[in-house]
Order: structure tokens, then sequence, then C-alpha cells
């Protein structure tokens, strides 16, 4: 029984060395939507809000890190920042509305230079901690990236824009980091990639964001697996229902014509 608090901790600390390699990872799961980009010659379908907003948050965090001198989280961040900048970039090469792209883009960098000239003004005695709450607060940007998306299935009336796998590995992305901060007790944990992060941000507000963000998340997943499958499975129910019919009707001769002749209509659904 002594060496259960040891495993524990062994697992956890694996668990969350996991977490922090998938959080990396991430940043090359978009590549699936350029491909399709590249491949349509067209971002269109696809709201860039969704890297906009990612933006912002990875510019809060190395903001942050720049100031705490925390050279890991900086690192990392900056490498998302960098990654999520080319994306955005990316699209605005495909997109049809590059003056809406423009003002979009421009309007993020305004807001992150007054954000940054706010802080930078402040006392050298709460500068630190009020840009680590701001980077904290900046999560909430995670919510905002499914529910623009979702809000861009329903205009266009299909999810053919978007790429499953992406939707799934982000849904699990999420999962994974608010299953950690939970198992630590400490959701902070879940928000930050620095180890010099130790703001105590409300557990409940964090709580209540990752919650929203896996809520829509799925939702937006829920929607793209419907659209996908659902035409699936119609054919196959009515199949399963013409066949049924013949078993029900075997002496009805004009009866059984007509629901072969449906069953081989729906039958050529598959071919």
């Amino acid at each position: 029984s002594g060496n259960r608090p040891f495993t524990r901790m062994s697992l956890l600390s694996a668990y969350a060395t996991f977490v922090a390699l998938y959080s990396a990872l991430f940043m090359f799961f978009p590549l699936m939507i350029v491909r399709q980009w590249v491949k349509r010659k067209s971002s269109e379908g696809f709201s860039v809000m969704t890297f906009l907003l990612i933006n912002f948050m990875m510019g809060c965090w190395v903001k942050f890190s720049l100031m705490n001198g925390d050279s890991r989280a900086l690192y990392s961040y900056s490498f998302g920042l960098t990654m999520m900048s080319l994306y955005t970039i990316v699209f605005g090469i495909y997109t049809n509305n590059k003056r809406v792209f423009i003002v979009q883009v421009s309007s993020l960098i305004g807001l992150l230079a007054l954000l940054f000239s706010y802080v930078d003004g402040l006392d050298d005695a709460v500068r630190v901690a009020t840009m680590g709450k701001i980077a904290a607060i900046s999560q909430t940007a995670m919510v905002g990236g499914p529910f623009f998306q979702a809000k861009e299935v329903i205009a266009k009336g299909t999810s053919e824009y978007l790429s499953l796998g992406f939707t799934l590995l982000s849904l699990m992305m999420v999962g994974n980091r608010f299953l950690l901060g939970v198992l630590q007790g400490n959701l902070t944990v879940a928000v930050s990639l620095s180890i010099m992060y130790n703001e105590n941000i409300q557990t409940e507000f964090l709580k209540v964001i990752f919650i929203i963000s896996l809520i829509t998340r799925a939702s937006l997943l829920v929607m793209m697996l419907g659209e996908n499958f659902v035409p699936l499975f119609l054919p196959v129910l009515s199949v399963l229902s013409i066949s049924s019919r013949l078993i029900e009707q075997p002496g009805d001769t004009e009866a059984n014509d007509a629901n072969k002749h449906l069953l081989l209509e729906q039958l050529s659904c598959y071919l």
C-alpha cells in the first residue's frame, strides 16, 4: 500500500506529459483544414474567427511569458502563435473576401496593442499579475471557435467545408486538459503551459469555460456526424423496411414486384 501514492503520482505525471505533447501536436492538426483549402482553391465555409481567437489567446500568453521570464512557456506559446498566424495567412490567401479579412486581422492586432499598452502602464507591483489574469481569461477564446464554426455550418447548410478529424481532435484536447486540471485539483494548470503561472483564477469560472467549450465542440461534432451519416442510414432503413414487406406479403405478386422495384432503387444508392 505504500507504493500506491507513488504509482498514482507517476500515472498523473505521465498523463500530464501526454497532455502537454498532445497540446503541442495540436498546432499541426489545422493542416487537415489547410489541405482542403488548397485542394478547393478556396477557404470558403470556414470561420477565420477560429484562428483569430486562438491568436489572441496565444498573444496574451506570449506577453505574460515575456514578463515573468518563463522561457519554456515562451517557446511553447511563440511556436503556437507562429503556427496559428501562418494558418491565418493561408486563409487570407484563399478567402474570397480579402477586405473583410484584412479588417479582422487589423482589429486583432489593434486590440492586442491596446491591451499590452495598458498593462505596460501599470505599476511594477501589479503588472505581471494583471497580465497573468488577462492571459487566463483569454482562454474564453476556446469557446468562440466552435461557436463561430457552428454558425457558419448553419448559415451554409452544410459541414462539407470542415474537417471532421480536426473537430474531433480539438474536442479531445480540451477534454484532456480539463480532465488533467480536475485530477490535479487545479484548473489554472490546465489553461497554462507556464510553470511560473500561479495566479489564483476562480476555479468555478474556469470550470464553466471548459464545460461550455466541451459542449460547443461536441455539438459541432454531432452536427457534422449527423450530416455525414444520416444520409447513409436512411437508405439502409428503407431497404430493411421494403425487405420486411416482401416477407410479409409472400403471395401478393403485384405488391412484391412494386417492392422489389423500390428495393433496387434504394440499393442503387450504394452503387
